[in-house]
Order: structure tokens, then C-alpha cells, then sequence
């Protein structure tokens, strides 16, 4: 990268290019996060924090990067009795020690976004097990976990409780695409 301007970039791309040392994390001066809960383990936000860390290590006084961290929702990842410890390692795997929400131009945001007119969390019936599509997507996500890939990733949780959702996003950026298939699958479990 030579010369200024903005650069818009699929995560992937960013991370192949500073893997391969076509670019370093030093010919950046702004990086942007959205869904910036997801920086942790194999997602490609924690590569590219991976690359600032070894960076930051070698040489403190190095030109790194600004980081902005955004997200409507930090959730709780897989610190389910404690999101404390999650929203700390959210902070550590960004390098940050501060998070803020809006504070000023409320009023602006709220004609936009209206605030919660009741904030409470509602539980949600058990979906029907005992339809053919229920039975055919669980019988599809037992063979995914029983793929070599799959070899250690044990799974101590119902299907479609928020213990397996909330195990089946750590593991889907570590092991290849078909986990994704039983993120994908898990979900419509869930509406049905």
C-alpha cells in the first residue's frame, strides 16, 4: 500500500495479505471492527489483532494502527455465568481498556433507533421434535460431528440450547466450512 486513501476489505483478504507480508500492520493508520465481539480464537479479527500484538511485542514504540472496536452487543460468548470475563478478553484480544456507548447526541440516535419501551427476555417454546425436518437436521448435524475435523471438539450440549450455539461459534472458524453448515443448521432448529 503506497500513498493515502481508504481501503475497504473483506476480513479474509486483509488477513491473507498480512500473512503473506504483502502488507503490514503498519501501512495502516485506522482499522474499523464491526461485530467486533467476534475478536477472539480463529476469526479473522483475531488475526489481524495477532498481527498488531507480535508487532507491538517486537517493537512498542512502533506506528500501529488506531483500533475501533464496534458492536451493538458485546453477548457473552462462552462465559455464559460470568460475560465479565468475556468482555474483559473482548478488551485484551482489541488492546483496549475502555468501553463506551453514546453518550452525546442520544436524542439524534433515539429518532433513528428507538430505545426499548420494556427491557425484559422472553423464553421461547421448545420448537417441535418430533417432525421429519427436525429429526432429517439433527441426524445431519451428528454425522458433521462425527467428521474427522470434529475429532476433539466434544460437545457437552443439547442441540438448539444457547450452551450448543454458543459452542458451535468458537469452534466454527476453527475447523473448516462444514461447522458453519451446523451453525446454519442449529439456527433453523431454532425458528422452526
Amino acid at each position: 500500500m503506497t500513498g493515502n486513501g481508504s481501503s475497504f476489505v473483506a476480513l479474509q483478504l486483509l488477513v491473507n495479505e498480512l500473512r503473506s507480508g504483502k502488507m503490514r500492520i503498519t501501512d495502516l493508520d485506522l482499522v474499523m471492527m464491526d461485530e467486533c465481539h467476534h475478536t477472539y480464537q480463529c476469526h479473522p479479527y483475531a488475526a489481524i489483532m495477532e498481527r498488531y500484538a507480535v508487532r507491538y511485542l517486537d517493537n512498542s514504540a512502533a506506528r500501529l494502527p488506531q483500533i475501533v472496536g464496534l458492536t451493538a452487543s458485546l453477548g457473552v460468548g462462552s462465559f455464559d455465568f460470568d460475560p465479565a470475563q468475556h468482555y474483559l478478553h473482548i478488551c485484551a484480544n482489541l488492546d483496549c481498556d475502555l468501553i463506551t456507548h453514546v453518550q452525546q447526541n442520544r436524542e439524534e440516535l433515539e429518532r433513528y433507533v428507538p430505545p426499548l419501551k420494556q427491557d425484559q427476555i422472553l423464553a421461547v417454546n421448545p420448537s417441535n421434535r418430533d417432525t421429519p425436518f427436525y429429526k432429517y437436521v439433527v441426524a445431519m448435524m451428528n454425522e458433521i460431528l462425527r467428521m474427522k475435523e470434529m475429532k476433539d471438539k466434544v460437545v457437552a450440549f443439547d442441540f438448539g440450547s444457547q450452551p450448543f450455539e454458543n459452542w458451535a461459534v468458537q469452534v466454527r472458524s476453527c475447523v473448516f466450512g462444514m461447522v458453519i453448515t451446523l451453525v446454519i443448521i442449529h439456527s433453523l432448529i431454532a425458528v422452526q
